[in-house]
């Protein structure tokens, strides 16, 4: 409870009334509430925008062509299969890893034989293309196989080019 005295000395005393302050006793109240009530509908409002981008398709996330090339590319590799990877990249293809670089045929043996060192390569992560022919994507990954003591972890990018309407791996660069 709060004692006021006005100028010519009469006391009155009230309550919910701030001591330091002059005008209606609840505008402090409204103008907290009306405060809190704006930042709830700010924070709903980010959380649902949020939500809806993150379930809509990004600007770089693969068209489903080059999603279905980048997983036959993947199941090529880790089925040891020269063959099938032979049928998915271009005849001048080229793998660049930090080491070296090979050329298809080279290339296509190295997975046929990977099998002696029990290979196995998962992507991690979504992977980003950027393009629209040729198109670059790219994707973290990580390698693992019985001659290496821990998985290596890098990312490849892969070059796929349009090849009389068959889309081809034409370059893949391995960082790790």
């Amino acid at each position: 409870m709060t004692t006021l005295t006005d100028r010519e000395g009469k006391s009155t005393t009230g309550t919910g009334v701030d001591p330091g302050r002059t005008g209606h006793p609840d505008r402090g109240n409204r103008t907290l509430k009306a405060i809190v009530i704006a930042l709830t509908v700010a924070l709903v409002g980010l959380g649902s925008w949020v939500i809806i981008d993150h379930s809509s398709t990004s600007d770089t996330a693969p068209s489903d062509d080059v999603a279905q090339l980048w997983n036959d590319y993947t199941d090529a590799w880790n089925n040891y299969d020269g063959d099938a990877f032979l049928a998915l990249v271009t005849p001048g293809y080229t793998f660049v890893n930090g080491q070296s670089t090979t050329n298809a045929e080279s290339q296509a043996r190295s997975i046929a034989n990977a099998s002696t060192v029990d290979w196995h390569v998962t992507m991690v992560g979504e992977p980003i293309m950027a393009g629209d022919g040729p198109w670059y994507v790219s994707q973290a990954n990580r390698i693992e196989m019985s001659s290496l003591p821990a998985p290596l972890e890098g990312i490849s990018v892969l070059t796929i080019v349009d090849v009389g309407g068959v889309l081809k791996v034409a370059n893949h660069t391995f960082y790790g």
